[in-house]
C-alpha cells in the first residue's frame, strides 16, 4: 500500500520519467473507471472500496475524465437528474477565502443555473437531501430532524483534508499506525459513519490519506476533483507564448503563485529558495495572497489577496504556475491556474499530480526547479496543449448523480 501511494503521489524528477508517469496514470484511470453517461466514475460500496485500497489495485483517481482546455464555452448540461432542491451546510465567505469555499460558490451557481433550489444552512420540511462539508454543519439539528423524518433525510458528506495533514502538517505515510491523529478527523469519521449516505472526496490522494487514518468507507463513494467558475477562470485573452518571431528568449518568463492562506504547508520555503537562486534575468515572479509574518522577497512581487476576477486576469498575464504546497488534497489555486491555460511546476507528494497530469512537471526538491523550468519552457506549447480541466458543469453532474442515487435508496 505504501509503495503504491508513494509511486502515485511522487512523480519523478526528469521530463521523460514524468511524462511516462503521467501517461500511466491517465491510461490507468481511463481503463479502470466504469464510465457513466458523461464519463463519470462508478460508485464503490464498502467491500469494493476497501478491497481496492488494500489490494494491488488502486481506486481510480478522477471522478470524470477531464476535457481539453477550452478556448470557447461549450454548451452546458441542464440535466437536474430529478433533483429539485438541496440543502447545503456551509458558511460562505466572499472570495478570496478558501479553496473549498471557492469551489462550493461555483457549484451552487451551477446548480441554480439549472433551476435547482439551494437552501443554505437551514433544515426545511420540503427538502430531503442535504450536503455537508467536513464537520462544519449543525450535526445535532440534522440528527434530530432525521429522526423525526423516520430516517428519510439524506446526507451527502464532502470530505476534504484530512485535517491531520491540512492543519497539523503531518504526513500519514510516515505516521500510519501511530495512535495519535487529529481530533477533527475522528469527529468527521464518526459523523460520516452515523449519518452519511454518500461520501465525496476531492482526490484519490485525500481518499488514501483518510483510509490510512482509519476512515471506514460506507455507502456511495465518489472522487470528484474541484472545479472553478468557467465564467471567471478561462484561457480566453491570455498573453501569447513567444513574440512575433516565435522566440522565447527575448523576454522574461512570467511565473505565478497564489494562496489565500499563509499556513506553513503552502510552500513559502520554496518561494524563498527561488527568490535567492533563480536567474532573474530570465524570470519574473508574482505571488498573490497572504504571506506569513516576516516573509519578504527581493525579486518576487507580492500582491495582497484579490478578487477571483482580478486573480483570473493576473493568471492570464503569466506563463507558468508554481504549486509549492505540501500535503494538498486538491489545490483550488492550481485548478484556477490550469483553467486559465497555465502549465504548472508542482511539488510532488499530494493531490497535485492528479490535476496536472501531462500539463506540467513535478519536483521533489527546490534545487530541481531551474532545470525543470528550462524543460517546461523548451516544450511549453506541448505542456499547454496537454492541460485537462474538469469543468464545473461536469463536477455538478457528478454531484447530482450521487444525490439522485442517495434519494433512490
Amino acid at each position: 500500500m505504501r509503495d503504491q501511494l508513494v509511486h502515485f503521489t511522487c512523480p519523478t524528477r526528469r521530463m521523460a520519467r514524468a511524462t511516462m508517469f503521467a501517461c500511466a496514470i491517465w491510461c490507468a484511470c481511463s481503463s479502470s473507471l466504469s464510465h457513466g453517461r458523461d464519463g463519470g466514475a462508478q460508485d464503490y460500496p464498502l467491500s469494493t472500496a476497501t478491497s481496492m485500497v488494500t489490494s494491488s489495485n488502486w481506486m481510480s483517481s478522477v471522478g470524470v475524465v477531464p476535457k481539453p482546455l477550452r478556448n470557447v464555452t461549450a454548451p452546458r448540461s441542464n440535466d437536474t437528474h430529478g433533483i429539485t432542491a438541496i440543502g447545503l451546510f456551509h458558511v460562505f465567505k466572499k472570495p478570496p477565502w478558501g479553496g473549498g469555499n471557492q469551489f462550493l460558490i461555483a457549484l451552487v451557481k451551477e446548480f441554480r443555473r439549472r433551476k435547482i433550489r439551494v437552501v443554505e444552512n437551514e433544515i426545511v420540511n420540503d427538502v430531503r437531501l442535504y450536503m455537508a462539508n467536513a464537520v462544519t454543519f449543525q450535526v445535532n439539528a440534522f440528527r434530530k430532524a432525521r429522526g423525526r423524518s423516520n430516517q428519510t433525510l439524506k446526507l451527502v458528506h464532502r470530505l476534504d483534508g484530512p485535517y491531520y495533514s491540512a492543519r497539523y502538517n503531518r504526513d500519514p505515510h510516515i505516521d500510519a499506525g501511530k495512535p495519535w491523529r487529529a481530533r477533527e478527523d475522528e469527529q468527521v469519521y464518526r459523523i460520516n459513519e452515523e449519518l452519511a449516505c454518500a461520501s465525496i472526496f476531492q482526490s484519490q490522494w485525500s481518499y488514501d490519506m483518510n483510509i490510512m487514518l482509519g476512515y471506514k468507507p460506507r455507502g456511495i463513494l465518489r472522487i470528484v476533483n474541484n472545479a472553478v467558475d468557467e465564467d471567471i477562470f478561462h484561457p480566453r485573452g491570455r498573453i501569447p507564448w513567444g513574440n512575433k518571431n516565435n522566440s522565447k528568449n527575448l523576454y522574461k518568463v512570467r511565473l505565478m503563485a497564489s494562496s489565500w492562506s499563509s499556513g506553513q504547508r503552502k510552500g513559502f520555503q520554496t518561494f524563498k529558495w527561488m527568490d535567492d537562486h533563480l536567474d532573474w534575468t530570465k524570470f519574473e515572479f508574482t505571488f498573490s495572497g497572504s504571506l506569513p509574518k516576516g516573509v519578504t522577497f527581493k525579486h518576487i512581487t507580492a500582491l495582497p489577496p484579490v478578487s477571483s476576477e482580478k486573480l483570473a486576469s493576473i493568471l492570464r498575464a503569466h506563463h507558468v504556475f508554481i504549486a509549492a504546497s505540501h500535503l494538498e488534497p486538491c489545490s483550488n489555486a492550481l485548478v484556477e491556474a490550469l483553467a486559465s491555460g497555465m502549465p504548472a511546476l508542482f511539488q510532488s507528494g499530494s493531490g497535485h499530480a492528479e490535476l496536472v497530469k501531462r500539463g506540467g512537471l513535478s519536483y521533489d526538491d527546490p534545487e530541481e526547479i531551474p532545470d525543470l523550468l528550462e524543460q517546461l519552457i523548451e516544450n511549453y506549447e506541448e505542456f499547454q496543449r496537454n492541460i485537462r480541466v474538469t469543468s464545473i458543469s461536469d463536477a455538478a453532474e457528478m454531484y447530482l448523480e450521487v444525490y439522485a442515487k442517495c434519494l433512490a435508496h
